[in-house]
């Protein structure tokens, strides 16, 4: 174990262990890998990366399509938007 899967149990204990109990699962049973690994490398992976792949970060922020033409046109080219997001709701 590298200092990352070392870190990462200890940070996140729960996902590390889920993470290895889903690798033994695909590796004994042969039971489907999760989404963007296959079957012959996901129980062979660092546990830190299986762990994001069955658990990914939360995505967070406003979504494109709430800011303006010209604000979404701002954002592709790497700017800052000028604008104010509209609310969901409205």
């Amino acid at each position: 174990m590298n200092k990352n899967e070392i870190l990462f149990c200890l940070i996140h204990p729960i996902q590390a262990i889920r993470a290895k109990e889903r690798q033994t699962a695909v590796a004994i049973e042969h039971s489907s890998p999760p989404t963007g690994s296959s079957i012959e490398e996901f129980p062979n992976l660092p546990i830190h990366v299986a762990a994001n792949i069955l658990f990914p970060p939360p995505t967070s922020g406003v979504p494109l399509e709430a800011w303006s033409q010209k604000d979404q046109q701002r954002l592709a080219n790497g700017e800052l938007p000028k604008g104010h997001p509209e609310h969901p709701n409205v």
